[in-house]
């Protein structure tokens, strides 16, 4: 009897185990089905991050380049400015004032004791400003 009924719970306990074990194996593959669900929404977001980290970078790059163009362009104008800005200083109005003897014809001694300038500036004002000559 005891045989018999080992017989019968034999197969319900085989069959038992079978299902305990097909369940846990649904289980298992249905976490790791959610896993790599979840690791690939991640993969997907570090993707859309990089592109998007890209895409600011070209257009970071951009503005670097344009800024360093127009720094360039600055550094050219104010070049060319400050070659051609006339002399200000405290002697300007001196200058000024011996330009305007020069072309009244007045001598290099003269624009030296009125102006206090140099000879060497005096004679150059003469040279460029005198009345009736053209610099060469």
């Amino acid at each position: 009897m005891e045989s018999s009924l080992l017989n019968q719970i034999i197969p319900w306990a085989a069959l038992g185990i079978s299902l305990l074990a097909a369940g846990m194996m649904q289980f298992i593959a249905s976490v790791h089905k959610a896993r790599a669900l979840r690791a690939e929404l991640q993969l997907s977001d570090l993707e859309q991050q990089l592109q998007d980290l890209t895409e600011q970078f070209l257009a970071f790059e951009r503005r670097a380049e344009r800024t360093a163009w127009e720094m360039e362009r600055l550094r050219d104008e104010r070049v060319h400015d400050v070659a051609a800005a006339p002399m200000v200083n405290e002697s300007s109005s001196s200058y000024q004032n011996a330009i305007r003897l020069a072309m009244r014809g007045e001598s290099a001694q003269s624009l030296m004791d009125i102006c206090s300038i140099s000879r060497g500036e005096a004679e150059l004002l003469i040279k460029l400003h005198q009345r009736g000559e053209i610099p060469a």
